[in-house]
């Protein structure tokens, strides 16, 4: 897993975004800071298909490694809701502790996206 040890480092990433996935036509992503070691992540990622995916996150800084502690992302054809992904815990379901905040990064969880926008 590539740890990200800043929030500086969580900002190139979000704002690196568009240029590192070429089916990115456009983000609306913001990191805002709520302090020395949490941030917020809003926005939309608008993707060259016309699919769009709604991104909302609450990261921490804890052990020198940025954590995303809740997500919600949302993916839209149009008017359609998709499919989305929660931080919500599911104990039971097995399949599902992937991509629980803890296990998983904003990268493992876009590149699943991507993967499904483009099957």
């Amino acid at each position: 897993m590539n740890h990200l040890n800043s929030l500086r480092e969580y900002e190139e990433l979000i704002y690196g975004l568009p240029q590192q996935f070429p089916a990115i036509a456009y983000s609306t992503l913001l990191v805002v800071r709520r302090g020395a070691r949490t941030a917020l992540v809003r926005g939309e990622v608008i993707f060259s298909g016309g699919a769009r995916l709604v991104v909302s996150e609450r990261l921490m800084l804890a052990d020198g490694v940025i954590q995303i502690v809740s997500y919600g992302y949302e993916v839209w054809r149009g008017a359609e809701k998709a499919y989305w992904y929660d931080s919500q815990p599911h104990p039971g379901e097995v399949t599902l502790r992937s991509t629980h905040p803890i296990t998983s990064t904003f990268h493992q969880i876009l590149d699943t996206i991507a993967y499904r926008l483009l099957a």
